[in-house]
């Protein structure tokens, strides 16, 4: 059973007050419209449908309801989805209304040891990090639905009632018993916090987004890396390098002489159908990051095949073994041997890539339509990177302003001008360890602005018109003159700490 939730927000005011009042009086079922966009490929109608009444306004002024989740649904269809950016219209019938909006309050009060397994719920959980409207719920170890679904039950009295009458084979999930506490681990372990068990099906998922909004670390959020094998895409990988290849070795006889041979060395992909099918009991992740830097088709070659999945997650489709090394190579390596080759149900292939960088190839359609595509949005207020930067404001004036609020000018200005969301700065596009270098402007940001995203006519709606070359931009800044051009800083000034001016002599 799959679930999303929907968050309501200045654009569902009327529904938001229909569920409201629709909890005071006595229930009927009812159906409503909401569109939006960014809705993922992988959403279908019938799944269920936690809607989530959020703000009317992005001020932080108080709403005139509690926001919290809501009511439940079923989704009935969706209509005018073509991709993930297109607007669409989903239709979904509310069966069950709760007694008062839940918050993480009401359940960390009433149920905290079954809320430690919807921790990272969307929106509801505390480590949720997405932003869009309409949120996949992905059924990992801190998404459970079933202990969020008994969480309900224990604080809203006519929860099973209404399941009973409107979807009683959700019934049996009402009585979720956590096994035992969640540990929490230290160090780099707390950030792969996932179930080794084959308890999902495989899958093909690329992830995409503006630089710097953590395509990899939400890769590295579903993964257990224990059980992960990871290959970077480049401009010079091949099929050999992905898949296998023979390669010069060096063994030693009897009598420690060293002689030359030549053996099979298996790629990231061999190396994951191995243990992924000597061990069906687990789940493992073949992660490919910057699949787009390299032909992508051209390195799976015949792989292309098995990409297409049957519903338990298993290749549609079998091939013949690539070569006669490859094919001894993994039946000597498995404890079953097999006739042709196929992606079993507990491999999963997650990729990222930019479409926006200068270096990167386009995937043909017939590669894109075997994935699925999962768009990392722009999201600051969710997370990025803390610090400050020092920036001239004027000839010999410096002052210092927050990175969060000086990349969001940076991205409402290219933004007029009809620069795509995927050539934006993401939130993390400059890291915690760079926030503190000196040169971390002129190395690495106005370097990405001069000569990629504002390289066609577009530099002086940031910079000087001054400014005409690179060398100049670095040298001004070194030496304190106004490089921005007035326009520009005028949007900055109000983010500016006005205590921190400074005068250069």
């Amino acid at each position: 059973m799959d679930f999303i939730v929907v968050r309501l927000g200045k654009d569902s005011v009327s529904n938001i007050k229909k569920l409201n009042e629709t909890s005071s009086v006595k229930f009927k079922p009812y159906t409503f419209k909401f569109t939006c966009k960014q809705v993922e490929s992988s959403i279908k109608p019938n799944c269920y449908v936690f809607l989530y009444i959020g703000s009317d306004n992005n001020k932080g002024i108080p709403t005139d309801w509690k926001q919290g989740m809501r009511a439940l649904g079923i989704l009935k269809s969706i209509d005018g989805w073509e991709n993930f950016q297109s607007t669409c219209v989903l239709t979904i019938e509310v069966f069950s209304v709760f007694s008062e909006s839940l918050d993480q309050f009401n359940f960390l009060e009433k149920s905290p040891n079954l809320y430690k397994h919807f921790s990272k719920y969307p929106i509801v959980g505390v480590k949720s990090s997405r932003n869009n409207s309409v949120q996949k719920v992905n059924n990992d170890i801190r998404e459970n639905s079933s202990a969020l679904l008994t969480a309900i039950s224990s604080l809203y009295s006519n929860f099973k009632d209404d399941l009973n009458l409107r979807a009683p084979n959700l019934l049996s999930l009402l009585d979720f018993i956590p096994e035992s506490d969640l540990e929490v681990p230290s160090n780099s372990e707390s950030k792969n916090l996932v179930s080794n068990k084959s308890d999902t099906r495989g899958e093909n998922v690329i992830y995409y987004g503006a630089a710097g909004t953590g395509k990899s670390h939400k890769i590295n959020e579903r993964i257990n890396l224990k059980n992960a094998f990871i290959s970077v895409f480049h401009a010079e990988t091949m099929n050999s390098d992905f898949v296998g290849s023979i390669k010069p070795d060096i063994y030693l006889d009897d009598s420690n002489k060293e002689h030359l041979t030549y053996k099979f060395i298996p790629g990231a992909f061999t190396k994951a159908i191995v243990e992924s099918l000597n061990h069906s009991e687990n789940h493992y992740w073949l992660v490919i990051e910057e699949i787009n830097r390299a032909p992508a088709a051209a390195v799976f070659g015949e792989i292309f095949q098995l990409l297409d999945r049957r519903k338990d997650g298993r290749s549609k489709y079998e091939i013949d073994f690539p070569d006669l090394l490859c094919e001894k190579f993994i039946n000597r390596e498995l404890k079953t041997p097999i006739d042709r080759l196929f992606i079993p149900s507990n491999l999963s292939i997650l990729a990222s890539m930019n479409s926006s960088d200068q270096g990167v190839l386009p995937l043909d359609t017939a590669f894109k339509r075997r994935w699925s595509f999962e768009y990392i949005a722009l999201n600051f207020e969710s997370g990025c990177t803390q610090g400050d930067l020092h920036i001239n404001l004027e000839d010999g004036v410096t002052g210092v302003i927050s990175w969060a609020d000086f990349a969001s000018v940076i991205n409402l200005t290219i933004g007029r001008k009809g620069i795509q969301e995927d050539r934006h700065l993401g939130p993390y596009f400059i890291s915690e360890q760079e926030i503190g270098q000196l040169n971390i402007l002129t190395g690495k940001l106005f370097m990405y602005l001069w000569d990629d995203v504002l390289r066609h006519g577009l530099r002086y709606e940031v910079f000087h018109k001054k400014i005409t070359t690179y060398g100049q931009l670095i040298k001004g800044w070194e030496e304190g003159e106004q490089v921005f051009n007035s326009d520009f800083l005028i949007e900055v000034r109000p983010f500016i700490d006005t205590s921190s001016l400074l005068q250069n002599s």
